[in-house]
């Protein structure tokens, strides 16, 4: 049988006992635990359970109207009795009634056999019926808020629910928090419907819900913003979270078929990324994301940008608009523009490390014989060749240690947007493709398949010279994972990865010119 657990305070050692006794008289295995005093009271409420609460009206200095507010504190459905030798005291208690959790009872009754136990048992039955009916009514009405923010095809959360959460408290606990906004947008989702018919673009849907979901922790939102658009909340992500979190579920998309019938549909999406504080996070930050996203689909579709990225592309168009200047003047112009919002290593690779790399290039452009519309394409793509590290977190970049994987995916994305915003800036398609190119590995290009390295001037080429000017110069300056190297050594390096990762031609070249002074670069 089940032990009832009744708590009883009374100041008096005599009518402690009288009402134990009277507790104990029920058919019920009972458990009392006996206090002199509300702190013994409270204490007992705090480090245990108890169906039911006894307490004498006067616990000097305390009366029952005080104990009953600090208990309910504790123990707030916790039904109480109130006993007194004063009848009068009862009208002190009338307040508590309508609550349901409080009755009052004489003493004298109280002390009489059967009464008290009747009236606890009565308390604890009545109790339990209150909670049982709160659970049901907060059950139905849960059931009915998740209804109403649930999207009905794919079981995410809807727009509405965001914008109640965006209102709410529930992400706030730690207002210095960040949290990423992921927004993202099926392409061409008209297609499939065209295609293959309404049928199917809504089983695409919710094949996309169920890879965003394969991806989700514990605590993301995910919702579905309307139409073929999503929106990821991602509480405490870091912008290299969220955009490696949007990657793994491009390439998720991508890979995985959608199954509808006789029908496979290849999915693809573009995605825009948003760090906000938590504090201001709202539909304002789901504009920055799509802000972000609109970039993405601007660059192709089936791709990441963040709303760095944006705001860059952004600050790059209006300068050049209405201007005649070149790509390298308004890139001066651009940085100038950029620099209180750039960390420090941010900013050396955005200028002085690509002015640095610019000169090693001519130098090698020379020695090898380029003519002199090779040679200006080759520095200016030397100038603007990391530009792209703008859209790359400085925790990334100054990093003392190795980078984790997701942080190499992140900054691996460098050189394509580079080449973009070169292009925004006024360059030619071959100084944006020299900058797309210039970190393949010469092993995996064209010229090492075919067993042999042509003369012939050509973007490739270009690019593998700006490759290795681009070693040197890094490898000649400290940086925050390595200190600089001497010249005997970076030319050792050079000839260790010589037809792996540099061209054979280009490396024979770096022999035979000054190399950058020591941290002067």
């Amino acid at each position: 049988m089940d032990v009832t657990r009744i708590l009883l305070a009374d100041d008096d050692p005599e009518h402690r006992s009288l009402l134990t006794r009277a507790l104990h008289q029920g058919d019920a295995q009972v458990e009392v635990h006996a206090a002199s005093s509300r702190e013994e009271l409270l204490h007992a409420a705090h480090h245990g359970e108890f169906a039911c609460a006894v307490l004498d009206y006067n616990i000097p200095p305390h009366t029952a109207p005080e104990i009953v507010h600090s208990l309910r504190e504790i123990l707030p459905g916790l039904p109480i009795i109130v006993v007194s030798a004063s009848d009068d005291q009862s009208v002190a208690i009338e307040s508590f009634r309508t609550t349901g959790v409080i009755d009052f009872m004489p003493k004298e009754d109280a002390v009489r056999p059967g009464l008290l136990w009747g009236r606890t048992q009565c308390a604890i039955s009545d109790a339990r019926r209150a909670h049982e009916l709160r659970r049901r009514a907060e059950r139905r009405l849960e059931a009915m808020r998740r209804v109403a923010d649930t999207d009905a095809l794919t079981g995410l959360f809807n727009r509405g629910y965001f914008l109640r959460l965006s209102r709410s408290s529930r992400l706030r606990p730690d207002r210095r928090r960040t949290t990423a906004c992921v927004m993202i947008d099926l392409d061409h989702f008209k297609r499939v419907n065209d295609l293959h018919g309404h049928e199917a673009g809504d089983a695409v849907l919710v094949h996309a819900a169920k890879q965003m979901r394969a991806g989700a922790r514990e605590n993301d939102v995910l919702v579905r913003w309307g139409g073929e658009e999503f929106l990821a909340i991602l509480p405490s992500a870091s912008l290299v979270d969220a955009w490696c979190w949007a990657e793994a579920l491009r390439q998720r998309l991508a890979e995985n078929l959608c199954e509808h019938g006789s029908v496979s549909v290849r999915v693809t999406a573009s995605f825009g990324v948003a760090v906000v504080p938590t504090s201001v996070l709202g539909t304002e930050s789901a504009a920055e994301a799509d802000r972000a996203l609109y970039l993405a689909k601007e660059f192709g579709r089936n791709g990441v940008c963040t709303a760095d990225m944006a705001s860059a592309m952004d600050a790059v168009r209006s300068l050049r608009a209405g201007s005649d200047s070149g790509a390298a003047m308004l890139h001066q112009r651009w940085l100038g523009a950029l620099r209180s919002e750039l960390g420090a290593v941010q900013y050396d690779h955005l200028g002085p490390h690509g002015e640095a790399v610019a000169r090693m290039a001519d130098l090698l452009g020379r020695r090898l014989g380029l003519g002199t519309e090779d040679h200006a394409d080759l520095h200016l793509a030397g100038l603007l060749h990391d530009i792209g590290k703008v859209g790359v977190p400085e925790e990334v970049l100054a990093k003392p240690g190795p980078l984790t994987l997701s942080e190499r995916r992140m900054v691996d994305v460098h050189a394509s947007f580079g080449a973009r915003l070169a292009r925004a800036l006024g360059a030619n398609d071959r100084v944006g493709s020299i900058i797309a190119l210039h970190h393949e590995r010469f092993d995996r290009s064209a010229w090492a398949e075919r067993g042999a390295e042509p003369r012939a001037s050509g973007v490739e080429r270009l690019a593998r010279i700006l490759s290795v000017a681009d070693a040197i110069v890094t490898m000649r300056v400290d940086r925050p994972y390595a200190g600089a190297r001497s010249e005997r050594q970076t030319l050792a390096e050079l000839g260790r990865e010589r037809g792996r990762q540099f061209s054979p031609e280009v490396v024979d070249a770096a022999w035979l010119v000054e190399l950058p002074a020591r941290n002067a670069a």
